[in-house]
């Protein structure tokens, strides 16, 4: 992406990991910041389309005392006992205590609960991240109990303009106009690392005999000034992902999807139960893969503005925003039945 030229790949873990794999490109509403906005979307399948411009559903309207739909809720039906939500840093941010709760976890671990930690910069790395998730996976396989861990890092958060001892910046960039660039040059360096913790974490779980899947994808891209391509008006919005399994799935290649369906096709790949709201959110994939407060992308490749009535999505795109106001505003009148299994 920006035909970057740098002295040796900063994920060649990632891209080298092609068996058992879903990857592709995910479209998200969020540049330099509101990771909470792309959260809220994997996890309920609400799109950030349709909530007030500048809000944030985890501040503005989640409350821990006020059951939300989730994809967690699915799972527990499934069977898994616990859900929970790691972020190794400090509770702030985002009213996530307060959201999470909503959303069905049972527990919020920050970065108290990293023992002995190895610190990049000034955020516990994503290495000691992994190794929490394992300690937590093995805490929870000898009690053979079903586990959902939703993990959001901290290692490369922003800002990047700074030089740290224990950040050596080993990767450089060969582009011309962009080899001067303190940030991004420090953000690449971080990429590296997140690379050798991930292939850390799946290492790890290729050898254990339990069925995981590891779903792994970008909250948005950094605040780094970069020339877009012309042809790509999205391009700053596009981050990776992939969902690997340590068992044999179906690989698939999905060039466009946004986040508010991912979660969605994650409980479609594990042959999880549906509610009707995710059953629509299926449906609505297959005709318009992406869908962001940038605009959104039909299956033959158009980008269209949501507000464009003369669209081909249009009729099933504001049904969409009816069904999102009666799970998330008109709690009165909430169709329980179509929102939640039981």
């Amino acid at each position: 992406m920006y035909h970057l030229k740098t002295s040796e790949d900063t994920l060649p873990f990632y891209w080298s990991l092609t068996d058992n794999v879903v990857d592709g490109t995910l479209y998200v509403s969020a540049y330099g910041g509101g990771t909470a906005n792309t959260e809220y979307e994997f996890l309920t399948g609400n799109s950030a389309v349709f909530v007030a411009e500048g809000a944030i559903p985890y501040q503005s309207y989640l409350k821990k005392d006020e059951p939300h739909i989730s994809i967690i809720r699915n799972l527990k039906d499934m069977g898994y006992h616990d859900a929970l939500a790691l972020h190794p840093f400090n509770s702030k941010g985002y009213n996530r205590t307060n959201a999470y709760q909503a959303l069905g976890f049972d527990d919020f671990l920050l970065e108290d609960s990293v023992e002995d930690p190895q610190w990049i910069r000034k955020y516990i790395s994503d290495y000691s991240d992994v190794d929490k998730i394992i300690a937590l996976y093995e805490d929870y396989h000898s009690a053979q109990t079903p586990l959902f861990l939703f993990n959001v890092t901290m290692q490369n958060h922003s800002p990047y303009q700074e030089i740290y001892d224990n950040l050596p910046l080993d990767i450089t960039v060969k582009n011309k106009k962009y080899a001067d660039m303190l940030n991004l040059q420090v953000y690449l360096n971080l990429l590296k690392k997140t690379d050798e913790a991930y292939e850390h974490l799946i290492t790890y779980f290729e050898k254990q005999e339990e069925p995981v899947i590891v779903v792994f994808f970008g909250d948005h891209q950094p605040n780094i000034s970069m020339k877009r391509d012309k042809d790509n008006y999205l391009q700053k919005y596009q981050v990776p992902f992939k969902i690997w399994a340590n068992y044999e799935i179906e690989e698939q290649h999905i060039d466009k999807i946004s986040p508010n369906y991912l979660g969605v096709k994650l409980m479609e790949l594990m042959d999880a139960p549906l509610t009707g709201y995710q059953k629509f959110l299926l449906e609505l994939y297959e005709e318009a893969p992406v869908l962001t407060k940038n605009g959104y992308i039909t299956k033959d490749g158009a980008l269209y503005n949501v507000g464009d009535e003369t669209a081909p999505c249009y009729d099933k795109i504001w049904q969409y925003q009816f069904l999102q106001y009666n799970n998330l505003f008109d709690k009165q009148h909430t169709r329980e039945s179509f929102f939640y299994l039981h």
